[in-house]
This record gives C-alpha cells, sequence and structure tokens, in this order.
C-alpha cells in the first residue's frame, strides 16, 4: 500500500487483548518494511 506507513507499528496480544501502539525508527522501518516481489 503506497503512503501506508505512518512511522508507528501496532503490537496485539492474541492471548490478552492488549493492544499498544509504538513509534518506529526510519532505521528501521527501512531495514524491516517494504519488501520487494
Amino acid at each position: 500500500m503506497k503512503g501506508g506507513y505512518k512511522g508507528k507499528i501496532l503490537r496485539v496480544n492474541l492471548s490478552t487483548g492488549r493492544i499498544e501502539k509504538e513509534n518506529l525508527s526510519p532505521q528501521l522501518a527501512r531495514k524491516f518494511l517494504g519488501g520487494v516481489g
């Protein structure tokens, strides 16, 4: 999805139902997000 990344990730614990929003550094985003193919 073009333009879908907004500098945050959402962690969802399916066992407890807990939801946490976290900021994600641009360095980690470049390293792990936006694969090709």
